[in-house]
């Protein structure tokens, strides 16, 4: 049914943000694609590093827009290191957190390069630091939760999204690891006086106040004792619903379709063993589904997907602003550290509504003028990575000869829609 440069820029398209014309010249077929793909660079891109803020009044919300966004979208546009980005993308969907809550762009920040230090390592490594990480424990309301009073947000969310999945657990379940995650609490500077609350803990980080920790015994999903975050982190991976829930929900991600629930139990055993990513990932590549008609163009495209085609595969214009992409990945709320609720960002039909569909198209002003005489007459569609398209489509694109319409035509096509 499909072509096999087609073939090939789904391989892009799924092991990577973005269609990346030029990945896609550089191989012949599928297989040379894959190979490449999983291939992942020794030297990686490293996040700029800011100072903490000294005090309250140090606290800028302006370094999401000014120093991560900017990075993060030159990395993408680049193409370098396509898996790793689809994978930090991925994990922080799956540990959702918003800036609208814990506003403070510095732990944001941080926990932007929690997720990116362990987006292709260990799942085991990635959920205690995550969990354990200011952002995500005031995004869940932990930093409030005593062993007085004992707020369930984080550990709910944590067995539901994260680990366990739904139906797994009890709300008996919920209101013993609630207990067991009680006393952390964020390193924030005082109020009224120099310095931070705990001095012998770094500014803004995440640490356990044993005053505040309930000691007594607890008990978890059959296991007892006087349980702490280390504890409960090691009861959730001894789940086997914690190997199958995460390896489907990354299949899902990869594929394009629901894993077989035969598939999921066998992905899941196999990931559990080690917890290690990157051979899920790869297990999960090789599964004949991955290249199967039923695959290919099988998820609607997301705003993110969308910038990065563009970054990719189309000259840009000179008076680019950098926090263009922020602005509108924001207006059209989908904007990173930003997720509408903890469950993540939409996705599938989620993302077909009107105002995101029609405020997608404001993405285009970050392309120069295709009219431009200065600019190489190019395919609009090789440019978006698309490459079998319709004889409907094709004819209507033919139509119109101005290269900046016919950019705008395929942008909203039914081919570019999907991924």
């Amino acid at each position: 049914m499909y072509s096999e440069r087609e073939r090939t820029a789904h391989v892009i398209r799924r092991l990577g943000l973005g269609s990346n014309p030029r990945l896609v010249a550089e191989h012949s077929d599928p297989a040379s694609a894959i190979a490449a793909m999983l291939d992942l660079p020794f030297d990686q891109a490293q996040l700029p590093q800011v100072d903490p803020p000294a005090d309250w009044d140090s606290v800028d919300y302006s370094l999401l827009g000014e120093h991560l966004m900017p990075w993060w979208m030159d990395v993408i546009g680049s193409g370098e290191q396509p898996l790793i980005e689809r994978l930090v993308w991925f994990w922080h969907d799956h540990f959702a957190i918003s800036g609208e809550k814990a506003d403070n762009s510095y732990i944001l920040l941080k926990h932007h390069e929690t997720i990116r230090a362990h987006a292709t390592g260990n799942f085991r490594a990635m959920l205690s630091a995550v969990i354990s990480d200011a952002a995500m424990l005031w995004y869940l309301d932990a930093i409030e939760s005593t062993a007085e009073t004992p707020n369930e947000n984080l550990g709910r969310e944590l067995m539901e999204l994260h680990t366990l999945g739904v139906g797994n657990y009890t709300e008996e379940d919920v209101k013993e690891i609630s207990r067991a995650l009680t006393g952390w609490v964020i390193n924030e500077p005082h109020w009224e006086e120099p310095g931070f609350q705990y001095d012998y803990a770094p500014p803004w980080v995440a640490l356990l106040d044993p005053e505040r920790h309930d000691t007594g015994t607890k008990t978890l999903l059959g296991n007892s004792g006087t349980l702490g975050l280390a504890d409960v982190v090691e009861i959730l991976l001894d789940r086997p619903e914690t190997g199958r829930h995460v390896a489907a929900k990354l299949y899902k991600e990869i594929i394009g379709l629901d894993a077989p629930p035969a598939t999921a139990q066998r992905l899941g055993k196999k990931f559990a063993e080690t917890y290690d990513i990157m051979p899920l990932v790869r297990e999960i590549v090789a599964d004949p589904a991955f290249l199967s008609d039923e695959a290919i163009r099988a998820k609607v495209r997301s705003p993110l997907e969308k910038v990065a085609t563009i970054l990719q595969g189309l000259p840009l214009a000179e008076d680019n602003d950098p926090s263009s992409v922020h602005w509108i990945l924001n207006k059209l709320n989908y904007l990173p550290l930003h997720a509408p609720n903890p469950a993540g960002f939409p996705s599938g039909e989620g993302l077909l509504d009107p105002a995101r569909l029609l405020g997608s198209f404001e993405l285009l002003y970050l392309v120069r003028n295709l009219d431009d005489e200065e600019v190489a007459a190019i395919d609009v569609f090789e440019a978006l990575g698309v490459y079998d398209v319709s004889t409907e489509t094709r004819a209507l694109i033919d139509r119109f000869p101005r290269p900046g319409l016919q950019l705008g035509l395929a942008f909203g096509s039914p081919e570019f829609m999907v991924v």
